[in-house]
């Protein structure tokens, strides 16, 4: 096994912090819902809540644990916008779209903070995010996209901070500007998805876990599609696909819209409260805009969790923990010592141009199967708000659903064998033009 595939399962800080109850049963023999919701993460227990909340039986299928893949492993950001750039929406699909597309995005935040006060789940929220320049020509670029986000799409909020003004929230020499967002948040992305899920429950959803959907049937003959998995089937009128990249391997549509990507998080020892306010004394999340983007922020226990896109040559936990290291000393020199506690990684997946994949599966609305996949990393607040969309427009309400539905997708030019060679052709070449463009 590489790597890459011990630390998708390595255990993570998130999981050493909570304590979770037994695995739910396997679906086994023949059962009937009315939709089946395929994946445990924040989309799928999203959808599934929100479709049980309109009164429907719904049965979720999750292959391991409920958030045991990207929605229970991830930084924790919970930010506005995709993946992607705005300009990538407004150029397919044209400015009022583009408009109503970044307002779900900031919706998508409000949403979060909602369902944590209503289902009362305790999830170590804290207010403030920041998202900042690693170079000149960076930070110009990027106060640009914040003058037109203000200014076209009507996103007042973002304060936009000189270099100079950063210093007082981020302790590194690192950053030439950036801007903080008041209204987003950072928390615990396992202990919000296993809220979620319990929230889920007490509406009458039933949850199998150790459930991997290995086929499905289309709808014939009147009956609808049929989920396989190693001990069971589940009959349903609608499926919903939100499985991620474990879906991906199994899947072949998936296979070629979307790449997976792993990312991979440190956790430190807590530090000392001088330090801590030394490094990030307002308590903001923090990204960069780096090709394979530093996150970090700090945990209520005072620990730096700092993560990065991952080093395909990492040949070792120990190899993976170094490059980890190193970049988060480039962020902080004053954390040099400080013992590493945790390490763990995850996999996403990735499309093309980076904007969410909702739609009919296979594209074709007759097989009564939808998706909502490829948040790339940047779906902490915005799954929540596909799985509300989804739930609508099973209801009956289409429109935002056909909103997103809208954007296009190409898929990749290579076959999933040689989309990871490829995939590191490419950062390395990347990460090498970042390298001189710093120095």
């Amino acid at each position: 096994m590489s790597v890459l595939q011990r630390l998708r399962h390595a255990p993570s800080y998130y999981e050493a912090t909570v304590t979770r109850a037994p695995p739910r049963p396997a679906l086994s023999g023949l059962q009937r819902t009315q939709v089946g919701v395929v994946g445990g993460g924040i989309a799928g227990v999203s959808t599934a809540l929100e479709l049980a909340e309109r009164g429907f039986k719904v049965t979720l299928l999750e292959a391991q644990r409920v958030g045991s893949v990207a929605s229970g492993r991830n930084g924790g950001q919970v930010l506005a916008g995709l993946a992607c750039e705005i300009s990538t929406i407004e150029a397919q699909l044209g400015l009022d779209a583009a408009r109503r597309i970044w307002a779900l995005t900031t919706d998508a935040v409000q949403l979060v903070r909602q369902r944590l006060q209503r289902y009362a789940i305790e999830a170590d929220a804290q207010d403030g995010t920041l998202f900042v320049s690693c170079t000149p020509k960076g930070a110009l670029a990027l106060q640009a996209d914040w003058r037109d986000l203000a200014e076209r799409y009507g996103c007042t909020s973002l304060q936009w901070l000189e270099r100079d003004a950063l210093r007082p929230r981020i302790g590194s020499e690192r950053y030439h500007g950036g801007w903080r967002d008041p209204d987003g948040l950072h928390l615990h992305p396992l202990k919000y998805v296993l809220g979620l899920a319990a929230a889920a429950e007490r509406l009458g959803v039933t949850i199998h876990e150790g459930s991997r959907v290995l086929r499905i049937d289309p709808a014939q003959g009147g009956q609808g599609p049929v989920l396989h998995t190693d001990g069971g089937q589940l009959q349903c009128d609608q499926v919903v696909l939100a499985g991620g990249a474990p879906l991906g391997e199994t899947i072949a549509p998936f296979n070629r819209l979307t790449m997976p990507y792993d990312s991979w998080i440190i956790a430190t020892e807590p530090l000392p409260i001088e330090l801590a306010d030394a490094v990030i004394p307002g308590r903001e999340a923090v990204a960069d805009d780096s090709y394979d983007i530093d996150y970090y922020r700090l945990t209520p226990d005072r620990r730096m969790l700092f993560g990065s896109g991952a080093n395909y040559l990492a040949r070792n936990e120990d190899a993976a923990r170094a490059f980890l290291q190193r970049r988060m000393m480039a962020v902080f020199p004053q954390l040099a010592g400080v013992r590493v506690e945790h390490l763990w990684g995850g996999v996403m997946e990735v499309p093309l141009n980076r904007a969410p994949v909702m739609g009919p599966w296979r594209g074709d609305a007759g097989t009564r199967v939808w998706q909502a996949q490829g948040f790339g990393g940047h779906g902490v607040a915005f799954t929540g708000m596909a799985g509300r969309i989804v739930a609508e427009h099973l209801a009956g309400e289409h429109e935002r659903f056909e909103l997103l539905a809208g954007i296009r997708h190409r898929a990749f030019p290579f076959g999933r064998g040689l989309q990871v060679p490829m995939m590191m052709a490419g950062i390395y070449w990347y990460r090498l033009r970042e390298h001189w463009a710093t120095r």
